[in-house]
């Protein structure tokens, strides 16, 4: 019986890390336009990177093989244990190709993050370039402000001492008169 529950569980699970931050993301519609804009632009170069990595023996020996056959493991592993199946050591080989390509499709992944993490910092930093030349701006515009309040009020003493002496000028005509 148990024979029969092993094959219906290890069947071919595609890890796709996007779709999962796709489906995070979609209910914020700029950040998903966002996110659709840098996935599609950086695809086409995770691909070929990919693609040339596949195509070098050692990269594909030493790196994606391992990597791909690590993660059929991992799923196996967690796919019996959420089967209550856990004390079962029964995990079966898979092919090299096979590995290859879940290796490089981790690795694939793994670009695209790292290009949408790397957009994402640029654009924070950019942003933060933004509000630190709007502060400068603003400090700039409370700086002349306040220097032309302060020559006003020197313009205002002056004005008012010269209108006493003004004052007691014409006081003074009065007087004489």
């Amino acid at each position: 019986m148990r024979n029969n529950c092993v094959p219906s569980i290890i069947r071919h699970h595609s890890s796709d890390t996007s779709s999962r931050l796709r489906s995070i993301v979609s209910s914020l519609p700029l950040l998903r336009l966002g996110f659709q804009v840098i996935y599609r632009i950086s695809r086409p170069l995770a691909d070929r990177i990919v693609q040339k990595a596949q195509q070098n023996k050692l990269f594909s020996d030493y790196v994606c093989i391992p990597l791909g056959k690590g993660l059929h493991w991992a799923d196996v592993k967690i796919r019996l244990r959420l089967l209550n199946l856990g004390g079962l050591n029964i995990i079966p080989p898979i092919e090299d190709k096979k590995a290859a390509e879940m290796g490089s499709q981790i690795i694939l992944e793994f670009i695209v993050i790292l290009i949408f993490s790397a957009i994402v910092v640029f654009e924070y930093n950019r942003t933060l370039q933004k509000e630190e030349k709007k502060d400068n701006k603003r400090k700039q515009d409370f700086n002349e402000i306040r220097s032309t309040i302060e020559q006003l009020e020197k313009t205002l003493e002056l004005q008012s001492t010269q209108l006493e002496t003004l004052s007691k000028l014409l006081s003074g005509i009065k007087v004489m008169s």
